[in-house]
């Protein structure tokens, strides 16, 4: 009986290991595999097969250079999404219903506009206006939970956006297993 619980154990814990390296960690949007030129639903398409799960977008575009002439923009010649007007304020929101998310990163550069990033309508990052701005970052931690980044510039101009790294929250299933497992061990050493 007792190697019979000792491989249940020993499964549990593979099983949770498994599980929460799919669940829990960094998911990476470099968006050079996004197809060039494409809107929304190309870039929803490309960020759902990166992460598994469904997310929203609205707005925004995939480009590699700011003129067709070849000129690029802030971020250089690579795959970025970006969001361009004239007159109003805009740019694009990335929905992760079904994973929220603790953290996100990314690069970002400005054609005659300004950054502001909001997250489940709350402002957590902004960057003033700048002529032609490159070689940008950003960071935010969040203190709880979020599910809609929305990358918003200011009345004119284009924003940049590239190598998206977002934090995702474990799923309920794996932080049960995981609790399973450590109940089993706390079983265990007793």
């Amino acid at each position: 009986m007792g190697a019979v619980r000792r491989i249940s154990l020993v499964a549990m814990l593979v099983l949770g290991a498994i599980f929460a390296e799919e669940a829990v960690g960094v998911i990476v949007f470099d968006f050079e595999d996004a197809p060039c030129y494409g809107g929304a639903a190309e870039i929803e398409s490309y960020m759902e097969g990166v992460c598994g799960s469904d997310i929203t977008v609205v707005g925004g575009s995939v480009s590699d250079a700011l003129w067709p002439d070849g000129i690029s923009g802030p971020l250089g010649g690579d795959n970025y999404v970006r969001s361009w007007g004239w007159c109003s304020s805009s740019g694009f929101s990335m929905s992760f219903e079904e994973t929220p998310i603790t953290s996100a990163s990314f690069d970002f550069g400005l054609v005659f506009s300004s950054l502001y990033v909001y997250a489940d309508g709350e402002e957590v990052f902004s960057n003033g206006w700048r002529c032609w701005d490159s070689g940008n970052s950003g960071t935010i931690y969040f203190d709880s939970p979020v599910s809609t980044l929305l990358f918003s510039r200011g009345h004119f101009g284009e924003i940049e956006m590239d190598n998206l790294v977002v934090t995702v929250v474990p799923e309920p299933a794996t932080v049960l297993i995981l609790g399973l497992g450590g109940l089993v061990l706390r079983k265990r050493r007793r």
